[in-house]
């Protein structure tokens, strides 16, 4: 049996070492030679890399506040602000477009599509006002070449940064519910909202509260933007050919079966029996309410 666990062991760490070469191969941000440029270029930069257990120095309330894009994060007014001041936030990929929130941390997704180097250009503006800022990288991203010294325009221009393994994520073997044991694995389950809920829970908040997402609506926070109007149109576009009338997860996928609305009242049921974390919405005009409770009434 010893033997059988070795190799086994074995044979999925060369699985492992097999899919990041290529991804790596496919998927790479830059090419060697610019990879090599950089490095020289930006060989000055003084950034600081953090774990898991390190980053949470940056951790000053048993609060945080998740911002997605949906359209209700233009509900928050300035007495929101203020409460939100008070606690920690986590924002995703275009949420530093509310330029009334510095999160305490950030997660870009880093995909490798056309929406990276739009998202790369909207942040290069607003790179110092986010230097207090810790950006979240996943080991997958280093693999691709995303690091301070090689792509510093992904990062503030002071990169605090936090190093992390990505999980493998929740794969139902059929439609069925979640279990506890789902969720006692991780919770990581489909879209960066899911892995940034799992990097919170991991960084000990007891009180989540979710900002922006509206999983009934496709629609974003920032759609009135005037640097944000050729993202839209594109974006908008794509989802009208493909009959897209709801936010992409409320739509099953492969072995996602269960959609992002089911996901989240089971994930609010299984934290609050199983860990003492408290899950919340932001408004109660959130489709999600009064499933999961909203923060602000």
């Amino acid at each position: 049996m010893c033997l059988i666990y070795m190799l086994d062991k074995i044979i999925n760490k060369a699985r492992f070492i097999k899919r990041t070469i290529l991804d790596h191969h496919r998927n790479k941000y830059v090419s060697y030679l610019t990879a090599i440029q950089n490095l020289y270029k930006f060989r000055n930069i003084k950034y600081e890399m953090y774990n898991l257990e390190s980053v949470k120095k940056f951790r000053t309330s048993d609060t945080i506040f998740i911002l997605g894009a949906g359209p209700s994060l233009n509900l928050l007014e300035q007495k929101h602000f203020e409460t939100i001041s008070k606690h920690n936030s986590f924002g995703i990929n275009f949420t530093f477009l509310k330029e009334e929130i510095i999160p305490t941390f950030h997660q870009i997704s880093y995909e490798t599509s056309w929406g990276l180097p739009y998202q790369t250009r909207i942040l290069s503006s607003r790179r110092k006002s986010l230097n207090d800022t810790v950006f979240f990288l996943n080991n997958k991203a280093l693999y691709r070449m995303g690091h301070p010294r090689i792509t510093p325009y992904y990062f503030s221009e002071e990169p605090k940064c936090c190093l992390y393994e990505l999980p493998d994520p929740i794969s139902l073997e059929r439609p069925r519910p979640f279990t506890d044991s789902d969720f006692d694995k991780t919770v990581f389950y489909r879209g960066t909202l899911t892995i940034v809920l799992e990097l919170v829970l991991k960084l000990g908040y007891k009180n989540i509260v979710l900002l922006g997402v509206d999983p009934d609506k496709v629609a974003y926070f920032f759609e009135d933007m005037e640097e944000m109007k050729p993202y839209c149109d594109r974006l908008y576009k794509r989802y009208r050919e493909q009959g897209m009338k709801q936010y992409e997860n409320m739509v099953p996928k492969g072995k996602k079966f269960n959609t992002i609305d089911v996901y989240l009242y089971a994930l609010k049921d299984y934290l609050s029996r199983k860990r003492d974390v408290n899950l919340f919405v932001g408004f109660k005009n959130n489709m999600l309410n009064p499933g999961i409770p909203a923060y602000f009434e």
